[in-house]
């Protein structure tokens, strides 16, 4: 049995169940089995492909454990960095490992910004919270850059 499948089952034998609380979030097994597959359809659909990386730079919140069950249901391997790492060393991460796509959060773009522009590997840049007008490619680079409330919440 793959890992994501276990998300899978317990959706389907307790959706209503609670799976996840971070913060104000609550996610039942259903809604973050649902969000997990919105988010693996944003990767896909964004160039993602099967073993790439998908690196998940982001406080412990609802949207770092959706990333993670996402890039599983995408047939990625997703690698959690630090949100405490600094820029030089999540830039050397995300090369070393030739990451396609990276979650993020609005408040990490500093410190991910210059990772952003110097990991050629990236294909995309998920971006969450931040209201979804805020969000543009705030550093130069090929990536695209995706708000997670339009990729993600509005699915």
């Amino acid at each position: 049995m793959l890992v994501q499948q276990f998300l899978e089952t317990s959706a389907g034998r307790f959706p209503g169940k609670e799976a996840l609380i971070a913060g104000d979030t609550r996610l039942t097994y259903e809604a973050l089995n649902d969000k997990a597959n919105q988010f693996a359809n944003a990767l896909l659909r964004n160039g993602v492909q099967y073993g790439d990386r998908v690196a998940v730079l982001m406080d412990n919140t609802a949207e770092a454990v959706i990333s993670m069950w996402g890039a599983l249901k995408a047939g990625a391997t997703f690698l959690i960095i630090n949100p405490t790492t600094k820029t030089r060393k999540v830039t050397y991460i995300l090369n070393n490992c030739r990451a396609t796509a990276l979650a993020t959060q609005h408040n990490k773009l500093r410190t991910a910004g210059d990772a952003i522009t110097n990991t050629p590997s990236l294909k995309c840049v998920f971006v969450a919270g931040k209201a979804k007008s805020s969000v543009g490619a705030p550093v130069e680079s090929a990536a695209a850059f995706l708000p997670w409330a339009e990729t993600v919440d509005a699915q």
